[in-house]
């Protein structure tokens, strides 16, 4: 994680001002933070976060969690994933930031991509880590736009 990503969730949260985050893969929290900062900043918007540990997110102050449901994923489990986005019709923002293995990565995006809104936007760290995401994007025939992120590469579709 680094500061592109405080910078990028800080415009979007100015720009767009999404309703409704999720996020999968929270680790110790960075993005997390970042995310809920601007909304915080904003007043305005939620966060839903998932990871396989429980205590994920640890470095997220109780300050900001007034914004955040995280939730507990059973590991490698597509059918928990997929029923835990199925909650979910209008997705503004969809980050994925998880496993970053082909499977998993390719899961992710055709499951959330159903329950993104019209404008919202699937953003995906480590899109370099697998053919997934290019994957992806030549199969359902989208634009997208890279950015090199300190030593990987993120992706971001708009729907």
């Amino acid at each position: 994680m680094c500061q592109i990503w405080l910078y990028f969730f800080t415009m979007l949260q100015e720009l767009k001002k999404p309703e409704l985050i999720i996020e999968t893969g929270v680790a110790t929290g960075q993005s997390s933070f970042f995310i809920l900062k601007a909304m915080q900043e904003n007043n305005f918007g939620k966060l839903v976060s998932t990871d396989i540990r429980y205590d994920a997110g640890e470095i997220i102050p109780d300050y900001l969690k007034n914004r955040w449901n995280f939730m507990v994923l059973k590991r490698d489990n597509k059918k928990s994933f997929k029923k835990f986005i199925n909650n979910f019709d209008k997705i503004d923002i969809f980050f994925h930031d998880s496993d970053h293995s082909y499977w998993w990565q390719t899961l992710e995006y055709n499951t959330a991509f159903n329950h993104i809104k019209n404008g919202g936007l699937l953003v995906s760290d480590d899109i370099d880590n697998s053919y997934a995401f290019l994957d992806f994007v030549n199969k359902n025939k989208i634009d997208f736009y890279s950015f090199f992120n300190s030593g990987s590469m993120g992706g971001v579709i708009i729907k």
